[in-house]
């Protein structure tokens, strides 16, 4: 799940400088859920939060960070290139 949270962790977003970063523990709990989406969904959902929380800062609105949106021709946050 980690793996999958980590490679779509930067979204539908050109970022020309960004690191992300993973980390796997170990816990005493069992994984909760039916593993749809083996992380995808998680992370996209704290990353549109974050977005959401930045447009909220800079006073504009949520949908203006559409047009940083990935383009064909942009790499995404993991060098590959948008076709």
């Amino acid at each position: 799940m980690l793996s999958r949270g980590a490679l779509h962790a930067g979204g539908p977003y050109y970022w020309p400088n960004v690191r992300i970063r993973a980390k796997a523990v170990a816990t005493n709990a069992p994984p909760h859920g039916a593993f749809r989406g083996f992380g995808a969904p998680q992370s996209l959902f704290a990353m549109e939060r974050h977005m959401d929380f930045i447009a909220q800062t800079l006073g504009i609105s949520p949908s203006s960070s559409q047009k940083d949106f990935l383009k064909p021709g942009k790499n995404d946050h993991h060098g590959q290139v948008v076709k």
